[in-house]
């Protein structure tokens, strides 16, 4: 962004934070002089604070109080927290997203937002949803072993959508998390085929390399009657086989005679990429 565009960003910002400094002439001042750096002083505080908690909340002063609040207040944490489950698809999607900004500044804070964002991989709006898993990457830090599990237990929801989501959040917060590897695998037996596709490319991103259970997992799914859960377990190979492995390597050949050529593209791809310099599969 030019230094014009942030100027002009500072400046409107500046506008919308003077309406909540009322009539407090230093909360004012302080606004308008510092823009985006505004002073989170006691007056503009409480007013985006009484803002944000109201049943009538705007998502223009959530937007407001998560850019000015400080990281890991939680006064801010527990006013965004609260519109969680608002009836308004954009007041909650604003409260995550304000969440994912102002909750990484503290363990305790960091713990209080993750809580309330994981309820929101059970939204009936698929872009909450998706909101959900943006804001669970920046608020899971690796062993936080209770948000893993609460996403975790998600995978065995009656609710498709949920699953899958599940496992899309999965990916991204529990990066060599065993317990997650485990209930990864299990569901590649779904019966969905789209289920077994992101759960391939889940535990892709969840098992480190090496696993040679999760390697024999996914080299299983290279014969699935799906070609985008064959294709996905061909991209999965590079990944999780060591580079040089033999038997990897083995089962990728085969896959260069698939009946599906995007699958025999992807084969010759991961072969190159798994075979590593000087291999003769290379």
């Amino acid at each position: 962004m030019s230094s014009f565009s942030n100027s002009f960003a500072h400046q409107e910002l500046a506008k919308r934070l003077v309406g909540y400094a009322g009539n407090d002439s230093i909360a004012r001042v302080r606004v308008a002089s510092r823009g985006e750096q505004a002073t989170f002083c006691a007056p503009l505080t409480q007013r985006l604070l009484a803002a944000v908690v109201q049943s009538s909340a705007q998502p223009s002063a959530i937007q407001l109080l998560s850019q000015v609040a400080k990281k890991g207040d939680p006064e801010a944490i527990a006013a965004l927290a609260s519109q969680i489950e608002h009836a308004s698809e954009e007041v909650r999607k604003a409260a995550m997203q304000g969440l994912a900004r102002v909750g990484v500044g503290c363990e305790a804070g960091r713990a209080v937002a993750a809580a309330a964002v994981i309820t929101r991989l059970e939204d009936t709006d698929w872009r909450i949803r998706q909101a959900a898993i943006e804001a669970l990457a920046k608020l899971v830090v690796k062993g936080d072993t209770g948000a893993v599990a609460a996403v975790r237990s998600r995978l065995q929801h009656s609710n498709y959508d949920i699953r899958r989501v599940a496992m899309e959040a999965l990916a991204l917060v529990a990066v060599g998390d065993e317990d997650a590897i485990l209930a990864l695998t299990a569901q590649l037996e779904e019966s969905d085929c789209e289920l077994r596709r992101v759960a391939v490319s889940a535990l892709a991103q969840v098992a480190c390399e090496g696993n040679t259970a999760a390697v024999a997992a996914v080299v299983a799914r290279l014969e699935d009657p799906d070609c985008d859960v064959r294709r996905a377990a061909v991209e999965a190979m590079p990944l999780l086989a060591k580079t040089g492995c033999a038997a990897s390597l083995k089962s990728l050949v085969a896959r260069l005679d698939d009946e599906n050529w995007v699958v025999r593209g992807a084969a010759v791809q991961a072969i190159a990429r798994l075979a590593g310099k000087g291999n003769s599969f290379a």
